[in-house]
């Protein structure tokens, strides 16, 4: 029995034959049917079967805590129908609330497997390439960083090393192609340090971009000063122009100096329209912040300074890799204004669902019909 080959490279996920088809249409109405059709994903997939009941289980302990085992048996089957019949996350499951829908209501959402259909409507992976590569992202759209980066790939970039951190004595280190904030931390340069060492050390894993820190506006830092918090602006680009696909404000806690979801990061809502937070912050966890749980700012009524200025720089930025209508783009003020953090072609689209509490599949259907 065959697997569904999935886009760009992700673990098959779903079987693709008749038998599936029929049961998984048949389960949509029948615990009966559920159990049957979970049935053939352990006899014909078991071993991807085997390695999702450890997921299956850390997220039941994660939502729900302790569950007497006639209500995990049935979570369970519900969790790995999800799984293949929509391509819900193990997380997405409870942050959806799929428990409480009904076929239609589940099929509403741009779910983890499924959202890497969205992005081949929108984008191609020559686009793509240029984003997934910073240093290609910083040739293109240097002009708007405001800050200074380089890529050292090789020994042979000592010189260029010293010479950028002549002038820059705060850096990051991110490596070429990674996402979600893997392996990012920050560098001070000061007068004890070994300068020799300090390159090895960077050069050491492979290919890495150096980022100058940004200075984040004092209205920006106020909500967590050691993160530089920023918004995750998608844009949409069609027929009729560019649109600012549910804007969110991100933020760090704690000592992490990124504000990324998988290093804790807490996210709110922005009015698109007055570029003010309407909502309390969440986690990925689903956890719910009236105040940031550090500094004790108030996120709903927060203004995100200079709107009008990000709202034009989105688009622009927008119009500059003509093959890619979607990009989720990261955004950072400092006192010049705002910046580009990066781009991101497959930006996640999690947050904004559960902040809405529906589906995205609509939307951006109606969005691909109308592309140029």
């Amino acid at each position: 029995m065959k697997k569904v080959k999935p886009s760009d490279g992700i673990t098959p996920w779903k079987l693709d034959s008749a038998i599936e088809r029929f049961l998984g249409a048949k389960a949509d109405k029948s615990y009966f049917w559920k159990k049957l059709y979970v049935k053939l994903y352990k006899v014909f997939d078991k071993e991807y079967y085997k390695k999702g009941m450890k997921f299956i289980e850390k997220n039941i302990t994660l939502f729900r805590g302790t569950v007497s085992k006639k209500e995990k048996k049935k979570l369970i089957i519900d969790m790995v129908y999800s799984l293949h019949r929509f391509g819900c996350g193990f997380d997405e499951y409870f942050l959806y609330n799929f428990p409480t829908l009904d076929t239609e209501g589940r099929e509403s959402f741009v779910t983890d497997k499924i959202r890497w259909d969205y992005y081949h409507k929108f984008n191609t992976n020559e686009g793509n390439a240029i984003f997934n590569d910073k240093k290609r992202t910083y040739d293109l759209f240097g002009k708007y960083f405001g800050r200074k980066v380089i890529t050292l790939e090789t020994n042979q970039d000592k010189e260029k090393f010293l010479d950028f951190v002549s002038t820059v004595k705060q850096f990051v280190v991110k490596p070429i192609n990674s996402s979600g904030g893997r392996g990012v931390y920050k560098i001070k340069i000061n007068g004890t340090i070994n300068l020799d060492k300090t390159f090895e050390d960077i050069i050491v894993n492979g290919a890495v971009v150096l980022e100058e820190v940004i200075q984040q506006s004092k209205k920006m830092s106020s909500l967590h000063p050691q993160s530089v918090n920023t918004l995750r602006v998608p844009t949409i680009r069609d027929k009729f122009g560019v649109h600012l696909f549910h804007p969110l404000l991100r933020v760090g806690v704690g000592e992490s100096i990124t504000d990324n979801a998988t290093s804790g990061g807490i996210f709110a809502l922005i009015d698109e329209n007055t570029g003010i937070v309407c909502s309390e912050a969440r986690d990925e966890k689903d956890h719910c912040f009236e105040v940031h749980p550090d500094t004790s700012v108030k996120f709903k009524g927060f203004q995100i300074p200079n709107w009008e200025q990000l709202v034009k720089l989105a688009e622009e930025v927008a119009m500059v890799v003509k093959d890619n209508h979607y990009v989720g783009w990261d955004f950072a003020h400092t006192d010049n204004g705002w910046v580009i953090v990066e781009g991101n072609p497959r930006g996640q689209i999690i947050m904004m669902q559960l902040f809405f509490e529906r589906g995205f599949k609509q939307e951006l259907l109606t969005y691909a019909d109308n592309l140029i």
